[in-house]
């Protein structure tokens, strides 16, 4: 009787370790119902490697109308303006390919939006190479070329002013530094491109795990130093919000003489929210952090709260308006500035520190923000 007794006990104890075994591996399993492969193809063949093609199409023009801007004694209105024009189509499809700074993007002298899109431009330095037809760019002197560099090259002052300065003898170390830089955009642009339709995709696409060297994790922590640029650079920078600063800033911005600092925020802005939702500009869809999220515990609550964030920040960018620069309203009326940087500095926790807790992605870089 005795017997009979312990045994029954010990098969329902051995029922119940079962039963919470297979209650684990439901869980487990639950978190790893989604196809991240998919996600990564998405990303790659529907966001990545579109943006990079982009940029390269206009990267390739802009070195192109620089190149024969070198042959020109006296350059038109014409030419300067439509160099102006494809200089600012340049700045404007860069803000697509942020997120995707890593793998090929990864230089030695720094990464794509290192060498190419350090703001603010560091004039003084600029004017000493141009004075000594210093091209080489072997130097970790980044607010000297790159985008900020054509912005400084081009929109100050105005178009006669610009025309001046590139005419006759004396615009020669100008027109070649311009046509420098153009270059060097267009060539590491197609070195990243070559990579993504080279070898790397296949890469990119089979790194489908959530370790630290995985391709889920680089896109996840890619996007967040993306957002922290954004949020931390383009807009707290200038307001005056970083540390060590006792006041606002406001000709710390992004493309300050072509006077599109918050047109180009925004952008940056939906070109992180686009990869979260996994959406394309033209309006397709893709399998996304968003997705991944609906297969997890909590997600559904997190895709709420994300989201509802997301339309606050959007109304604070609508109330700035587009008709000024950001440099400009921060000088007239910085406190204006301030409910968008409060609701970024939100969405940092939806979008990092909770995200990465729920999908079990490692956060593998210091921002050092404060959140």
């Amino acid at each position: 009787m005795t017997t009979t007794f312990t045994m029954r006990h010990l098969l329902f104890a051995l029922c119940i370790v079962f039963i919470c075994a297979c209650t684990n591996d439901t869980n487990n399993t639950k978190v790893d119902a989604f196809d991240r492969t998919a996600m990564l193809k998405g990303v790659a063949d529907r966001a990545a490697i579109p943006s990079f093609k982009e940029l390269q199409k206009n990267a390739d023009s802009v070195a192109l109308l620089a190149t024969q801007l070198v042959e020109i004694q006296i350059p038109t209105t014409q030419q300067i303006q439509t160099l102006r024009n494809a200089i600012a189509n340049l700045i404007i499809v860069f803000q697509s390919v942020i997120g995707y700074d890593f793998g090929p993007a990864e230089g030695s002298l720094g990464s794509l939006v290192e060498n190419v899109s350090t703001f603010p431009v560091n004039t003084a330095s600029l004017e000493d190479l141009i004075a000594v037809a210093d091209t080489s760019f072997l130097n970790f002197q980044r607010d000297t070329r790159g985008l900020s560099a054509l912005d400084y090259l081009f929109f100050r002052g105005t178009l006669t002013d610009v025309i001046s300065n590139f005419s006759g003898e004396a615009g020669m170390n100008r027109r070649v530094y311009t046509k420098a830089v153009a270059n060097a955009i267009a060539r590491e642009t197609r070195v990243v491109l070559n990579a993504w339709t080279g070898t790397y995709r296949q890469q990119f696409i089979d790194r489908s795990g959530t370790d630290a060297g995985s391709s889920v994790s680089l896109l996840f922590n890619n996007l967040n130093i993306s957002y922290e640029l954004l949020k931390n650079y383009k807009i707290a920078l200038p307001l005056g919000k970083r540390a060590g600063q006792s006041a606002s800033e406001p000709t710390r911005v992004e493309a300050y003489y072509q006077s599109t600092s918050l047109e180009l925020a925004r952008l940056h802005f939906h070109a992180a929210v686009n990869l979260w939702y996994g959406k394309t500009p033209q309006g397709d869809t893709f399998p996304s952090f968003r997705s991944y999220l609906k297969t997890v515990a909590n997600g559904d609550r997190l895709i709420n709260d994300t989201e509802a964030q997301i339309t606050r920040i959007e109304e604070a960018f609508t109330t700035l308006g587009t008709s000024a620069s950001l440099s400009t309203v921060i000088t007239s009326n910085p406190t204006a500035v301030e409910p968008l940087h409060s609701e970024m500095q939100k969405l940092t926790r939806f979008f990092k520190s909770e995200m990465s807790s729920l999908l079990g992605i490692s956060i593998t870089y210091s921002s050092g923000d404060g959140d």
